[in-house]
């Protein structure tokens, strides 16, 4: 349970970024911030009133670089290449729930080092991405095929083995 400050500070936290970037866009400018996944890469999130952009940090000056979308569809709040997804998401990592709440929303806070919806269920993507974060771009490695077994064995209400980042 927690305590009375916790949740003060929890609810300071999930209205800060948002308010601010709604009088930020109420005013004509746009609310521009950071956030990091498990792999390190960092991305540029600019908020607009609830309209949410992710960009690749690293692609402000590579025209080709893959374009990024958020997934919030399950428990954790994901970053993944707009255009093939599946085995490069990786989940968003933080220090305050401000970016979190900001990108997926009131349900979305920081938990653990990673942006996540604590009331939501896992699901088969979220087991993905926890699976294999920390084992960089998908290249069908060896770690990274082990890693997509164990994902893939995670059903219904498992627990993910130890080597999966925890939550």
């Amino acid at each position: 349970m927690k305590t009375f400050s916790q949740i003060v500070s929890q609810v300071e936290s999930n209205l800060l970024l948002p308010s601010l970037c709604l009088l930020a866009a109420l005013a004509g400018i746009s609310c521009k911030n950071e956030v990091t996944d498990t792999e390190g890469r960092t991305f540029v999130f600019d908020c607009k009133a609830e309209d949410c952009t992710l960009a690749s940090k690293d692609a402000s000056n590579d025209s080709s670089a893959p374009a990024f979308s958020l997934q919030s569809e399950g428990r954790v709040l994901l970053a993944c290449p707009a255009e093939n997804p599946g085995f490069d998401c990786r989940p968003l990592t933080c220090d305050t729930p401000a970016p979190c709440s900001a990108l997926g929303g009131a349900a979305f806070t920081c938990e653990k080092s990673l942006c996540q919806a604590p009331d939501r269920a896992l699901l088969p993507a979220d087991k993905l991405a926890l699976c294999l974060a920390k084992t960089g771009a998908w290249k069908r490695s060896r770690e990274q095929l082990e890693r997509l077994t164990l994902a893939r064995a995670c059903t219904d209400d498992c627990v993910l083995p130890a080597v999966c980042r925890g939550i």
